[in-house]
């Protein structure tokens, strides 16, 4: 089961996982002990802190996007623009951005891990049975 994170996620606002189309808002930021922004990892140091570099393939079907993802979410609307306005200065697409409001089943999805080839890397079926 993929169960969403909630950190820095203040009620009655929920965490979304999310499944963007394009990389560049798939990375994470860097902040410090107050939650302030540092810089974005790269993704070795993302690939180290969360043990592999994973990415789950979802039915499209329950996916939300746009106002209805945020509505959801229940996420207030400056926080949206707020997110919208970081993904644009990352050179991001907001049409991009999909994601769900729940747990999901891995089942229903795929799961694929990044090899460690540092100069061509490429993904690789992940068995979820591990």
């Amino acid at each position: 089961m993929l169960i969403p994170a909630s950190a820095g996620v203040q009620p009655p606002e929920e965490p979304i996982p999310t499944h963007p189309v394009s990389e560049p808002t798939a990375s994470k930021p860097a902040g410090d002990d107050n939650g302030n922004f540092i810089r974005m990892l790269s993704l070795d140091e993302w690939s180290e802190m969360a043990g592999g570099l994973y990415r789950f393939g979802s039915p499209t079907n329950r996916l939300l996007q746009g106002e209805k993802l945020r509505k959801a979410a229940r996420m207030k609307s400056i926080w949206w623009r707020r997110l919208l306005k970081g993904a644009e200065n990352l050179k991001g697409n907001r049409g991009d951005w999909c994601g769900y409001v729940s747990t999901m089943d891995l089942d229903e999805m795929t799961v694929e891990i990044m090899d460690d080839n540092k100069r061509c890397p490429s993904w690789h079926s992940y068995d979820k049975t591990r």
